[in-house]
């Protein structure tokens, strides 16, 4: 009995297992079709290009005193909601951005990140979803075009302008961020090179004055000649005399 009962429990736990294996194996393909299907919504609406008129309504949502003021260099976000006035299911499956010039949305400065997204939209529903990027320029006005991919109930992709918006890119405030450390840390190496070159440049000066400024044998021989001999013992001077005489002969 109980060797019937331990069966059964190996039997449920085999079951189980590959029960997960099937799923986890479907997933699998699931993902992949999703990504070859995704793949090729892009190539198309890459090739299609942009529409003027959809059934989706995009906004910025600004918040804040600053509003769409960005930091040069940080990562940032962007809320956008979005509306959809169809009548049939459409679904967002990427959104990238473009920095214009500031008086012209149609001259491009440079192209964001492209984001993926799967945002189902029933017909009559709105959301608010986040749009994440980063811009690294100089602290400027720019216009800001936001683009959306989706498509719809019978998977034929669109491309539309959300929105158009001017934009303004500050630098940090912080004296300490990455970048200003990284400047300040190489103009004070610079600077520091050059103290320590020129100061090697003056000490080698200044021994070489001190080599040179040293008598020669000769001045030393001729100052103790000069020297002062009024307090030498007058037996001691005819003493050293004498002695120079003899060896002169």
């Amino acid at each position: 009995m109980h060797s019937i009962k331990r069966l059964l429990v190996l039997l449920a736990a085999c079951f189980v297992v590959l029960a997960s294996l099937v799923a986890a194996q479907k997933q699998k393909v699931t993902d992949k079709g999703n990504e070859e299907f995704l793949r090729l919504m892009r190539a198309q609406v890459a090739k299609a290009g942009v529409e003027k008129t959809s059934d989706l309504v995009f906004k910025a949502v600004v918040t804040g005193e600053k509003g769409l003021t960005y930091v040069s260099g940080q990562h940032s976000n962007i809320d956008i909601f979005v509306a959809n006035k169809g009548t049939q299911k459409h679904t967002i499956f990427g959104v990238f951005a473009s920095l214009t010039n500031s008086g012209d949305y149609n001259k491009v400065v440079r192209n964001l990140t492209l984001a993926g997204y799967q945002i189902p939209l029933k017909a009559g529903s709105n959301l608010t979803f986040t749009y994440p990027f980063s811009i690294e320029t100089e602290a400027m006005e720019l216009g800001y075009v936001l683009y959306v991919d989706y498509y719809d109930s019978e998977e034929i992709p669109h491309r539309i302008v959300a929105f158009s918006t001017p934009v303004k890119v500050v630098f940090g405030d912080s004296l300490f961020d990455l970048q200003s450390l990284s400047i300040i840390i190489v103009i004070g190496g610079l600077i520091a090179g050059g103290v320590y070159l020129s100061n090697t440049s003056t000490v080698a000066k200044t021994v070489k004055k001190e080599k040179a400024a040293l008598p020669s044998r000769e001045e030393v021989e001729l100052k103790r000649s000069q020297l002062n001999e009024d307090w030498i013992p007058e037996h001691v001077l005819k003493a050293e005399k004498a002695k120079g005489k003899k060896k002169a002969q």
